[in-house]
């Protein structure tokens, strides 16, 4: 891991910049802090320089982690380093601290078997490429030319062609009838419903004339009512008259 992703570690996990290092193997006596460990990788570019924080030394298999340097980047120091602190580290830590070169060691033989093996895969898919575009060119080489088409083939195609727009006419003929028959219901329906509304519009228009001529034969009748009023008043005062 890089100094930055150390540092982010100690962020994420809250714990302080105190750990142990390890040069090929062999852990220091003292507790670090991160850009003192930069440092001894400077002094050390080829040697592998491992760090365990201190929070983990007690574990019974403690995982040391390689250290790397990033290249021209600034590093703020989280805390400051820890000078003549006299710790021990436990022993199972330090054994782990030797087997890391080991470890690393067979690392990279991994990754230089996979490598290994990508490329020849890669050979292997393209030994097949190129057989199979040999056997493609091969057989297309074996592919018999293409006959040109005759005036009878050519006339049996239309022949053909003309068969076929027959059937699709008949076809287009039939579900026009299917449609139409269809129709007929929905018109017959589509023409009772206008019977209906007319029907209704004459009953409404005739209930409308009847209402108006009630309204005048009542207006007639209030007429003569109060006419037949008046003329009784008058013949009331005329016989009053005649007997005084």
């Amino acid at each position: 891991m890089t100094l930055n992703e150390l540092q982010k570690w100690m962020l994420n996990n809250d714990v302080s910049d105190s750990w142990w290092v390890a040069i090929d193997g062999e852990v220091l006596d003292n507790l670090m802090a991160l850009p003192d460990v930069g440092k001894i990788k400077d002094q050390h570019p080829v040697a592998l320089v491992a760090v365990l924080h201190e929070s983990k030394a007690d574990e019974e298999e403690p995982e040391w982690i390689p250290f790397q340097k990033n290249e021209g980047a600034r590093f703020k120091v989280v805390s400051s380093r820890f000078d003549n602190l006299q710790v021990r580290v436990p022993a199972g830590a330090e054994k782990t601290a030797q087997d890391l070169p080991a470890k690393e060691e067979a690392r990279e033989e991994e990754e230089r078997n996979q490598e290994e093996d990508k490329e020849k895969a890669a050979k292997k898919d393209e030994s097949k490429a190129e057989e199979k575009g040999k056997k493609d060119e091969k057989d297309k080489a074996g592919e018999e030319p293409e006959v040109e088409a005759t005036p009878a083939a050519v006339q049996s195609q239309l022949n053909a062609m003309h068969k076929e727009l027959e059937a699709l006419k008949s076809e287009v003929k039939g579900l026009q009838q299917l449609a139409n028959e269809l129709k007929k219901p929905i018109l017959e329906a589509h023409k009772i419903l206008e019977e209906r509304e007319r029907f209704l519009e004459m009953s409404e228009t005739s209930l409308f004339d009847k209402a108006q001529k009630q309204e005048v034969l009542q207006t007639e009748l209030e007429q003569l009512s109060e006419e037949l009023h008046d003329r009784e008043a008058s013949l009331k005062e005329r016989e009053a008259a005649l007997q005084n």
